[in-house]
């Protein structure tokens, strides 16, 4: 790995360099992903969900994300057909370190069961398609190598929200990678067999008990 640079496993992920490429897509219909100079995140037809960026530099742009160096390494920006992830390659032991993002759009977060983090509208209270995947951790090849019981944690400021995640990186291999990944969840249907009376649905993961 070369200081600075993307991890190789990004590689495919972004593609050659293009620098007049757009840093807003819409690689599906109700969907736009979106990334300025401190922030990146989505807009479907429910929600828009933005988190903070960890640099300041200008982004290399790339066919299918954009990359740019930090204090600590470099950030990556990826783009995909439902989904944009940021990778921060972490280039020196930074110790015990929370690592925060600052939260805004149109929906409050919330912890959910399986890790991730889920949106619901601050007006109406229905839940968002919006979902942030569950914390993990990178090697430089793409090792998934995640602390256990890392997990994200929310950080009320009155209406602001910060995203944060509590890290010590001794025993990680340096260079490692903190991979949020935000993304459009799919919609599920069922229906019931000839004579049935029943239904068995497959609940979305943006839902939780007590959801209507």
């Amino acid at each position: 790995h070369t200081a600075g640079s993307p991890p190789a496993f990004l590689g495919d992920a972004l593609g050659s360099p293009h620098q007049t490429a757009p840093l807003v897509r819409t690689p599906a219909s109700g969907l736009t992903l979106n990334v300025t100079d401190a922030s990146f995140g989505l807009a479907s037809e429910l929600a828009s969900v933005t988190l903070s960026t960890s640099g300041s530099s200008a982004w290399n742009r790339y066919e299918r994300g954009a990359h740019r160096t930090t204090s600590f390494g470099s950030e990556t920006i990826t783009f995909a057909k439902e989904s944009l992830e940021q990778y921060l390659t972490v280039e020196q032991r930074q110790g015990r370190r929370t690592w925060t993002w600052k939260l805004d759009g149109s929906a409050r977060a919330r912890l959910l069961n399986g890790g991730g983090v889920g949106f619901i509208d601050r007006k109406t209270g229905r839940v968002s398609d919006v979902l942030l995947g569950p914390a993990k951790i990178f090697d430089t090849r793409g090792k998934d190598v995640t602390p256990a019981r890392t997990r994200w944690r929310l950080v009320d400021r009155g209406r602001a929200q910060l995203l944060a995640l509590d890290l010590d990186d001794a025993a990680l291999p340096v260079p490692y990678v903190i991979d949020p990944a935000a993304y459009r969840a799919g919609s599920a249907g069922v229906q019931n067999g000839a004579g049935s009376t029943s239904l068995t649905p497959t609940i979305p993961a943006a839902v939780r008990e007590g959801d209507f």
